[in-house]
């Protein structure tokens, strides 16, 4: 009797295994890469890009004009800034370069990060492009007094 019943089990054993049909299954790996503006994916199979190349590089020139609230209540100034080749960004009053710093957009908007030399002061300003990008609007923050701040308009010259 002991050396039927593991008899029987291997039987049962060997009957389950061969009576089930046998599945194999496989999948696939997706990795996902991003960078700055542009994704990736990729599989086995297929090589998908999915890069926006927005090119907003030029000069837009226009007014900043510092909100009601702000220590510089009321104040405008003409500014000029000048988006260059690896996202550099050069800023003017007048002629003179004043402030210089770099930049990042999104096809449908730009943030700007500028040192303003008139006053050793860093800047941000976010701003939304319109009209076949030749309009860039938005605010302005000094990062270094948080009371300066307001709003601008610039043209692309």
């Amino acid at each position: 009797m002991k050396r039927v019943f593991p008899a029987v089990i291997s039987a049962v054993v060997l009957f389950m295994l061969f009576s089930s049909p046998l599945t194999f299954t496989s999948c696939t790996k997706t990795k996902t890469v991003i960078q700055q503006d542009t994704t990736i994916v990729r599989d086995t199979t297929t090589i998908i890009d999915t890069t926006v190349v927005c090119n907003v590089q030029g000069t837009y020139a226009g007014v900043a004009t510092a909100s009601a609230n702000a220590s510089t209540a009321g104040q405008s100034t003409t500014e000029s800034y000048t988006l260059g080749s690896d996202n550099l960004v050069i800023g003017y009053a007048g002629n003179v370069a004043v402030t210089f710093g770099g930049y990042t957009n999104t096809c449908d908007s730009v943030i700007i990060s500028d040192y303003y030399t008139g006053n050793s002061n860093y800047y941000v300003l976010k701003g939304v492009l319109s009209n076949n990008q030749t309009t860039l609007s938005g605010t302005f923050q000094n990062l270094t007094v948080t009371t300066d701040f307001g709003t601008f308009s610039f043209t692309k010259q």
